[in-house]
C-alpha cells in the first residue's frame, strides 16, 4: 500500500524478477540476458561481491547492485562460516585465505 497526498492508501502493483533459469537467466548459455547491458552489469557486480574480502568491500559494491536493480536500498546482513553477523565496525574479513 503506498500513502496519497491525503493520508489514504492505495494498492499498486509490485513486479518481481527472480534470478532463475525461468525469468532472467545469467547462466551461460542464456546469451541474450547474459550479453544485454544490464546482464553484464549484474555479472560485473556479482563478481566483485563474489571476490569481496573485507566488509568494506562488500559496502563497496552494494550501491552499483541497487543502481543496476532500480531499488532504493539494500539491506545485507553478512554472516562468517559459522552463521555470526559480522560487525561493520571490525572491518573484519569475511574469509580468512
Amino acid at each position: 500500500m503506498v500513502p496519497t497526498s491525503t493520508g489514504k492508501y492505495f494498492a499498486v502493483p509490485v513486479r518481481a524478477k527472480h534470478f532463475n533459469q525461468n525469468e532472467f537467466n545469467l547462466l551461460p548459455g542464456n546469451e541474450i540476458n547474459r550479453e544485454s547491458f544490464i546482464g553484464k552489469q549484474l555479472i560485473q557486480q556479482f563478481t566483485r561481491l563474489a571476490q569481496a574480502v573485507s566488509y568494506n568491500d562488500v559496502m563497496n559494491v552494494i550501491p552499483d547492485i541497487a543502481r543496476d536493480l532500480y531499488i532504493g536500498g539494500i539491506h545485507i546482513n553478512l554472516l562468517d562460516s559459522q552463521n555470526r553477523r559480522i560487525d561493520p565496525k571490525s572491518n573484519a574479513e569475511i574469509y580468512q585465505i
